[in-house]
């Protein structure tokens, strides 16, 4: 029979979701930067998602990264916070980086990537050069493992989860 080890799987959760929403937090800021948030408006939009207008999604998807990485890192709601980061990153992988293949980093000949993707973007920002569907599905696996296995035992809330109170 296998022993049980709380402190290491909550130890274990509690890094997991430190580094699943501190990237998160950090992609959602980066969102105001370079071109701000009327460039990633217009950035949605050219992703012709329907229903609703454009800014809907984009502040939606800045939302779920901001306000989602913070839920996630304190543990306040973290399945439901970990569900919308799942959202947002199935959303990137489809309608964004599937056309790239799986692979995070461009195989491709440096002239090419010189010629296609310039150093600079519009208004001085960086380039950003396309890549496969592999990153968002590191960050959808450790989204879903949060929406499975809640916060853990230890979170900055106050809170225990339901697993650790049924142990003491």
């Amino acid at each position: 029979m296998a022993k049980k080890n709380p402190i290491g799987l909550d130890l274990g959760l509690l890094v997991l979701r430190l580094a699943l929403g501190g990237i998160f937090i950090l992609h959602g800021v980066g969102k105001f930067q370079g071109g701000g948030i009327d460039g990633f408006v217009g950035f949605v939009e050219s992703l012709e998602l329907p229903a609703l207008p454009a800014v809907v999604y984009a502040w939606a998807a800045v939302a779920a990264e901001i306000v989602g990485g913070l839920f996630v890192i304190f543990g306040f709601f973290p399945r439901l916070a970990a569900l919308s980061l799942a959202l947002v990153m199935v959303v990137a992988a489809v309608k964004v980086h599937h056309q790239h293949g799986f692979g995070l980093v461009i195989k491709a000949p440096l002239e090419t990537i010189e010629k296609e993707w310039p150093k600079e973007g519009e208004n001085g920002e960086l380039r950003v050069v396309p890549n496969g569907i592999e990153y968002n599905v590191v960050l959808f696996a450790m989204s879903v493992t949060v929406v499975c296995a809640g916060a853990g035992g230890i979170t900055f809330i106050g809170r225990q989860s339901p697993q650790k109170k049924k142990d003491s």
